[in-house]
C-alpha cells in the first residue's frame, strides 16, 4: 500500500508506480480508504528483495500525457 498525498480525483487503476529515476516498481490496482486519507494498492514488480529498498521512499504514478492519450485514442 502506498499513501495518496491528496484525495484521488481520477481512476488510477494500471497506472505505473515509478521511483526518483523512472524505474518502474509496480501497477496501481486499486484505491482503498477514506477520501481524505487514501492508499494505493500497487502490484509490485520487482523482486522482494528489492522492494524492500522501497520502503518508506517517494514513489510517483506515471501519468499519460493528454497529446500521447489523444493520439492513442485516434490510433496514431
Amino acid at each position: 500500500m502506498v499513501p495518496a498525498e491528496k484525495p484521488v480525483e481520477f481512476d488510477p487503476k494500471d497506472m505505473k508506480v515509478v521511483d526518483e529515476n523512472l524505474n518502474e516498481v509496480g501497477i496501481v490496482r486499486d484505491v482503498i480508504g477514506s477520501v481524505r486519507a487514501p492508499y494505493y494498492l500497487v502490484k509490485i514488480l520487482v523482486p522482494l528483495d528489492q522492494a524492500r529498498e522501497y520502503v518508506g521512499r517517494r514513489l510517483y504514478l506515471l501519468e499519460p500525457s493528454p497529446d500521447l492519450t489523444r493520439k492513442l485514442r485516434k490510433g496514431r
